[in-house]
């Protein structure tokens, strides 16, 4: 039986499905008995979904009539604070 750490470093070559039939035994009876590692796989294979999706669509470039001037003042004030020197 593998540990919850070996689970979590097995995860890439899983979701790759590059893994030897008796790794992948051993890795499901881990999961059949652990449900944070299920809940784990399961929210890192729903981030893979979503990355992919969104690195699928074209980018769009956002003009500057399109960005409230509240937004554009408050990035502006953000960046002198962080580049004021700590007292």
């Amino acid at each position: 039986m593998i540990t919850c750490k070996e689970c979590i470093e097995f995860l890439d070559d899983y979701i790759a499905g590059d893994v030897s039939p008796a790794a992948l035994e051993n890795f499901e009876k881990h999961l059949a008995l652990c449900p944070p590692c299920r809940d784990f796989i399961e929210s890192y294979r729903k981030t893979i979904e979503e990355t992919r999706c969104a690195c699928s669509e074209p980018d769009e470039q956002v003009g500057c009539d399109d960005v409230p001037p509240t937004l554009i003042s408050a990035i502006i004030e953000s960046r002198k604070l962080d580049r004021e020197p700590d007292a």
